[in-house]
């Protein structure tokens, strides 16, 4: 099996910031990190704050503000964090981008998200204009790649459900986007698709699990958010329960006990926000600073999982996967 690994350019900008050291008595910068979806891990915390030190800021303060998927509620909170003073904003999620965007045209905003341009959050990639920059999180011309590892990981699937949750799902233009592309590729590989919009209240979950479950060859492709990160343990768990093959865009999942995932690694993704954000920091315009979209996708594979679901992992597969659990 090859296994590749996933590079950074922290080195040279570790050498650099060694020589930078804050003057005595200096306030520690203050980030502020607004979310879709739950608190972040603390293995994202640290890699964050271990990036930043490799980048010359050893002493940061995080100030963590999340929605838990209630979005109405992030521009309150983006309110919140720019009136304690916040140098720069991490946002996670496209909609939590733009109640950053709305609460401030001053503070850098550094964003993860999905289709930024699309979705009117800067002007273009290479130049992003106005306050925000960063990252584009997921692509949705993987979907295609995704449904196709899934019609070779089970080869008897039928129809695939793209699970998001809503209401207005729709109102997204990454869930529009998504869905079109999931709808071609489904033609192409001869597979119905159907878009699930589930209730934002995880507990009603599992009768909707079970009633995808009823109908045989389903799978499912959920239309990432942080939110569905947060709750990656349950969906690993209600897939398993009622036998239903998934395939994702974060390996999250697949570490969470999910099946497969194909996508960006998300340790790498933070790492680059915290470059972002030292840049920021630095003095660096976020205008001046083109917006990036990963060029490295892993596949991973969780072959317990497979196996628990009656799943073969080919030697195809074996072969392409970057990491498989066992």
């Amino acid at each position: 099996m090859k296994r590749r690994d996933v590079t950074t350019l922290l080195a040279a900008a570790a050498l650099a910031g060694l020589a930078r050291a804050a003057p005595a008595g200096a306030r520690a910068p203050k980030i502020g990190r607004l979310s879709e979806g739950g608190p972040p891990s603390a293995d994202t915390l640290d890699g964050f704050r271990k990036a930043m030190r490799e980048f010359g800021y050893p002493d940061i303060v995080i100030e963590a503000r999340n929605s838990a998927g209630d979005y109405a509620r992030l521009p309150e909170l983006a309110a919140e964090l720019v009136g304690l003073g916040v140098d720069a904003i991490w946002t996670v999620g496209t909609i939590a981008t733009g109640a950053a965007k709305a609460a401030t045209r001053t503070v850098p905003v550094v964003m993860v998200s999905a289709d930024a341009v699309g979705a009117g959050l800067v002007d273009s990639m290479a130049h992003p204009g106005g306050n925000i920059t960063g990252l584009t999180l997921i692509a949705t011309e993987l979907v295609r790649k995704r449904l196709e590892l899934m019609k070779e990981l089970y080869p008897g699937s039928r129809r695939v459900i793209g699970f998001c949750t809503g209401p207005g799902a729709l109102d997204v233009p990454l869930v529009v986007q998504w869905v079109r592309e999931s709808e071609a590729a489904a033609r192409k590989l001869r597979l119905g698709f159907e878009l699930i919009e589930a209730a934002p209240d995880p507990t009603q979950w599992d009768g909707l699990f079970a009633s995808f479950a009823t109908r045989p060859g389903t799978a499912l492709s959920p239309i990432e958010s942080p939110f569905l990160l947060q709750h990656r343990t349950l969906l690993a768990e209600l897939s398993l329960k009622h036998r239903l093959p998934a395939i994702y865009a974060l390996q999250e999942h697949v570490l969470a006990g999910g099946l497969c995932s194909y996508g960006v690694n998300l340790r790498f993704l933070f790492e680059r926000v915290a470059y972002y954000v030292a840049k920021v920091l630095d003095g660096v315009k976020p205008a001046d600073l083109p917006v990036e979209q990963p060029t490295r996708y892993e596949l991973v594979i969780n072959r317990k999982t497979a196996e628990a679901l009656g799943l073969s992992v080919t030697p195809s597969l074996l072969l392409q996967a970057d990491r498989v659990i066992e």
